[in-house]
This record gives C-alpha cells, sequence and structure tokens, in this order.
C-alpha cells in the first residue's frame, strides 16, 4: 500500500497517450553556430551504415526474452533490466528510422516483459540479485516503456503508461513495506526537495567487515539524481508536462553540480565522509549524470536563461571528460567496468555539441573516439560489438550524431 496521495492517472492516460505519438523537443538545437569550425569528421554515410550493424548486433541479443542471449561477453543472469532497457532505446530509434518490424517486435515485446515484471509498489527488483532495488536500473527499465510507445497499441499504451506512472508514484510516495517482502521496511519516497535522490533497498553493501545485511538505502547517492532524478523526471515529463518532475529534472542537475561533483569535476560515488572501496567509477557516474543532463535540455529547458545556467552546471564535467580522454582516443580508466561504459563520455560530448556547437575540443575529442568505432582493428580496445554495455552505448553516440535528440525523446525537428 502506498504512502501519501498517488498521482492522478486520468490525465495522465489521456495526455500520456496523445504525446507518445509525438514527443517535442523542448531544448535548441545549435544549428552550426558561427565561430565554430571544426566539424565531425565521421561521415554520415559511415555512421548510418555503423548504427545498422549495431542494431543488428544488438537484436540478436533477444532483449524479449525471460534471460537475454550471450553474445561475445560473459552471461547475464535474470530479468537484466538495465541492459535491456538500454537495448530497447537503440531499437526504438532504429525500428523508426529504418522502419523495421522485427526491431519494434523486439522492444514492444521487451516492455510487456517488464510491465510485467514491476513489482506491485511500482519499482523492480534489478534482475541480478534477488531483492537489490537499484532505482537508477528502474529508470533504465522504463527506457523500454518509453520507447515502445509510438509502436503500441491503445490496450499497449495504457500498460506502458501505467508502469510509468506507478514508478513515478513511487519515488514520490514510496511504500508502507519493502516491495520484495524482505523485511527492510517502507519508505517515505525517494526525492528530496534539493534534487537529491536516494538509492533504493541494497541486497547487500561492503563494509569494513565484509556484507552487511539487506537494508534500505535512502541517502542520497549522487548518480541516482543524474539518471532517476534528471532523466526520469524529464522522460515523465515530456509525457504529461507533469509540474513537479519538470521542475525536479532540473534542480537534481543543479543540485549535482553544486554537491554531488568534486572539485575535480567528475560525480562523486557517495558524498563525504562515505567512500567507494575498490573500483573507481568517475567515468562512469560522470557520463550517466551527463545522459540526465541531455534528457533535460531537450525536454524540461525552459527559456534562455535557464538553458544557460543548466549549461553552466554541466561545464565542469564537460571540462573533465576532454581532459581525462587518452592518446587513443579512449577512456581508460584503468578497469573493464568504466571502459565497458566508456562510450557513454562520448555520447554526453555529442549531445552537447548537438546542442551548442561552440567547443573545437569537444569536436576534437569526439573525432578521435570516432577513429576507433570506424576501424575494425581497433574496436577490441573498447570491447566494441563484444560486450552488450560498450556495442549500445556506442550505438546511441551514432544515433544522437545522425539524429540530434532522438535517443532523449526527441521525435520532431524543431
Amino acid at each position: 500500500m502506498k504512502l501519501g496521495t498517488p498521482i492522478s492517472r486520468r490525465h495522465f492516460l489521456v495526455a500520456g497517450a496523445a504525446a507518445a505519438a509525438v514527443l517535442p523537443l523542448r531544448g535548441v538545437l545549435a544549428q552550426n553556430p558561427p565561430g565554430n569550425k571544426a566539424k565531425i569528421t565521421l561521415s554520415r554515410d559511415q555512421a548510418h551504415s555503423l548504427f545498422k550493424e549495431v542494431a543488428a548486433w544488438i537484436h540478436q541479443l533477444k532483449i524479449d526474452a525471460e534471460c537475454m542471449a550471450v553474445v561475445g561477453d560473459r552471461p547475464v543472469e535474470g530479468l537484466s533490466i538495465f541492459i535491456r532497457g538500454e537495448c530497447a532505446r537503440l531499437l526504438g530509434v532504429a525500428a523508426r528510422e529504418f522502419d523495421e518490424p522485427r526491431y519494434r517486435e523486439a522492444v514492444l515485446a521487451s516492455a510487456k516483459l517488464l510491465a510485467d515484471r514491476q513489482l506491485p509498489e511500482g519499482v523492480w527488483n534489478d534482475g541480478i540479485l534477488q531483492g537489490n532495488i537499484y532505482l537508477c536500473d528502474s529508470t533504465q527499465a522504463c527506457n523500454a516503456l518509453y520507447s515502445a510507445l509510438p509502436f503500441a497499441s491503445n490496450s499497449q499504451k495504457r500498460l506502458f503508461l501505467t508502469a510509468l506512472d506507478a514508478f513515478a508514484n513511487y519515488l514520490r510516495y514510496g511504500s508502507d513495506t519493502d516491495p520484495s517482502g524482505m523485511g527492510r521496511g517502507g519508505s517515505r519516497g525517494f526525492l528530496y526537495p534539493d534534487g537529491s535522490v536516494g538509492l533504493g533497498y541494497r541486497h547487500n553493501d561492503v563494509g569494513p567487515n565484509g556484507l552487511s545485511k539487506p537494508h534500505l538505502d535512502a541517502t542520497p547517492f549522487p548518480v541516482a539524481s543524474g539518471i532517476v532524478g534528471a532523466r526520469f523526471s524529464s522522460m515523465y515529463a515530456s509525457l504529461n508536462q507533469n509540474p513537479f518532475f519538470r521542475a525536479f529534472s532540473k534542480k537534481s542537475i543543479e543540485w549535482l553540480s553544486r554537491t554531488g561533483t568534486t572539485g575535480e569535476g567528475y560525480v562523486r560515488y557517495y558524498l563525504p565522509p562515505r567512500q567507494v572501496k575498490g573500483t573507481r567509477w568517475e567515468l562512469a557516474l560522470t557520463a550517466y549524470c551527463g545522459e540526465g543532463w541531455l534528457w533535460t535540455m531537450y525536454q524540461t529547458v525552459d527559456g534562455d536563461e535557464e538553458r544557460k545556467r543548466l549549461k553552466d552546471a554541466a561545464r565542469k564535467w564537460i571540462d573533465w571528460i576532454v581532459s581525462t580522454q587518452n592518446d587513443r582516443g579512449l577512456w581508460d580508466r584503468g578497469d573493464e567496468g568504466n571502459l565497458d561504459r566508456s562510450p557513454l563520455a562520448p555520447l554526453f560530448l555529442m549531445g552537447y555539441h548537438n546542442l551548442f556547437g561552440d567547443r573545437e575540443d569537444v569536436v576534437a575529442a569526439l573525432n578521435k573516439f570516432l577513429a576507433n568505432v570506424a576501424d575494425p582493428a581497433r574496436r577490441d580496445a573498447f570491447f566494441f560489438m563484444r560486450r552488450k554495455r560498450s556495442t549500445v552505448f556506442t550505438g546511441l553516440m551514432l544515433a544522437e550524431y545522425l539524429w540530434p535528440g532522438r535517443v532523449f525523446g526527441k521525435t520532431t525537428s524543431s
């Protein structure tokens, strides 16, 4: 049973279903601004061919199956809501651009699978660890629901929109009990007035004495402000113009820039004094939050003053990402986890370039990375066309180059 007052569904289902056919662009594209002579060197024909190759590779993963196929890397057990949602997002673009029925059917089936697996409270177990409710992964599951809307029948739209509504409701109001039934207690929501967002429920955590018991973790988690606070809020508001979520998307970006970012310019894993042990995730976290910023810029930004303020908020992330690219044009932070997700960095840069087009160093970084994408002999260095994450994120970056804003819900050119 949910705490608080639930969001009304009547206006959501009507407005949302209508909006699903055309999701408008709220930001303004740069349109080749004067003064920036740098150009992307990869031709559009090359990019188009590469994107088609990626879409075919992603389709063979069988995102509509209970357990996705193993192609080139270790298997992912269970539902795998995170990577399934990202793959549906890419295939949704491919289905629209190529009018490809098999991609459309895969997106619809994956959305139906995820809607059916949603817990009654409106959230998902992450599909990897029993009882692990990671709100960032639940947001990425929502990608499949959102991406399926343009292809859905009226009954399918009602199912998908109701699932999105339920997740929004859970984020705001929580539930009386642990959604997974593991006795970890209820929550009163995870969205805080300053724009910060809680993590969710942990199956376990690594502490000084090993694994702790499963528990609720509602403390502000920086990357959740980027993925849940900015990304989901903008996605949801693009469907129904919900005023709370429109405003919250921008609050989350400003909180991240003010509190969730280090002096060096990357997004923190935890807020001080808490520290992460083991792998350092600065690249992945910063790029994930950059995606949230792009969703906000494309969908919920209002007016030139706000656009400038949010652009300024992201400057330190852009600076840091550009400065950490290596001579090979990659972002190798010394571990496979970051390298596997490293194409998120050029996705962020490509979106920034499409919106503003005012930094030659951004274009130079993109060209260095794209040289690796275009050369089959250099792809193994960042697992492209070998692993799911690297391949889908590279594909999304190519889609952002070809159709600015499309992977962030934009379907119109102005």
